[in-house]
């Protein structure tokens, strides 16, 4: 793809892509259908689902496609033993910063442990979809149906678990399922911005059913790492990124990943639209904030 056709899609914009969902439960009710304010705040909202088909999935977030170093290597280590079946983990907590590839990260071992046939019936689940789901299940007061729409999964992912902090009935329900699905053998996947211990608004119920498995860091990626990553993502667009630019990128350190996606794109973009090479120069145009290496 070269510069003016990545300017294009670029200005086409992106689709977002709802988590994917498969499969479902059937559990024993652990917790009465007593609404709190967490559930009652959001009665007055319509329905919503953010079911997509499996089709629509993440299949390009594998652990080929994250970029190892320093500040992953026990993550990554922890993520294979479940996608290649090791059966001394069946709960595992992702924690970092936004933007770091913990979502990235779970998607693979779905990936892979899908692609291994390790799971059959597998689950991607945002946090604020379980909210819906919990809202949905108090309108139509039948829990067990809820609850019952997990019990026959292999693998839950359940991301951005920051999201139910000070939603105590949500979380009392995440928690029941969390542990319906631990007591049948299956695999659980959590991420979240902080380890359980430190999740402000997090229920000790909660915490203490996710203490039970292996909790993970993912940190800030080391220079040598940034420009792993950048060159990665410059192939990945079809862009022939000069050294100097990259160097100029990576020294400046971006907050995240994600970030750093962002300031490649927005230089390739100032490229195409004035019709100049990728240079230094235009890279300190594209993104002039301060250097601050």
């Amino acid at each position: 793809m070269n510069r003016r056709h990545f300017f294009g899609a670029l200005c086409a914009g992106a689709a977002v892509i709802a988590p994917a969902t498969i499969g479902g439960i059937g559990a024993t009710p652990r917790v009465a259908p007593i609404a709190t304010d967490d559930v009652v705040a959001q009665l007055g909202k319509p329905p919503q689902s953010n079911a997509i088909p499996e089709s629509q999935s993440a299949p390009s977030l594998t652990f080929q496609t994250f970029v190892p170093g320093p500040n992953s290597e026990e993550a990554i280590a922890a993520a294979l033993r479940i996608a290649t079946g090791t059966p001394d983990i069946n709960l595992l907590c992702i924690a970092s910063d936004i933007g770091m590839g913990k979502t990235h990260l779970a998607r693979a071992i779905e990936n892979e442990g899908t692609r291994r046939r390790r799971f059959v019936r597998a689950r991607f689940c945002h946090a604020a979809e379980f909210v819906d789901e919990v809202v949905r299940a108090y309108r139509q007061r039948n829990f067990e149906r809820f609850r019952s729409e997990y019990r026959p999964l292999d693998l839950l992912v359940l991301d951005d678990l920051q999201f139910l902090c000070d939603k105590d009935r949500t979380q009392q329900e995440m928690a029941a399922v969390i542990e319906e699905l631990l007591d049948a053998g299956r695999t659980v996947v959590v991420t979240t911005s902080a380890p359980p211990g430190k999740c402000d608004g997090l229920s000790d119920c909660l915490a203490s059913v996710l203490r039970c498995g292996r909790t993970v860091t993912v940190g800030a990626p080391d220079a040598k790492t940034r420009r792993k990553i950048l060159n990665l993502k410059s192939r990945a667009y079809g862009i022939d990124l000069p050294d100097d630019v990259a160097r100029y990128l990576v020294r400046r350190r971006p907050r995240n990943v994600r970030e750093m996606e962002g300031e490649l794109k927005r230089v390739v973009a100032y490229s195409s639209f004035y019709g100049e090479e990728l240079s230094v120069p235009l890279a300190r145009r594209a993104v002039p904030r301060h250097c601050r290496a």
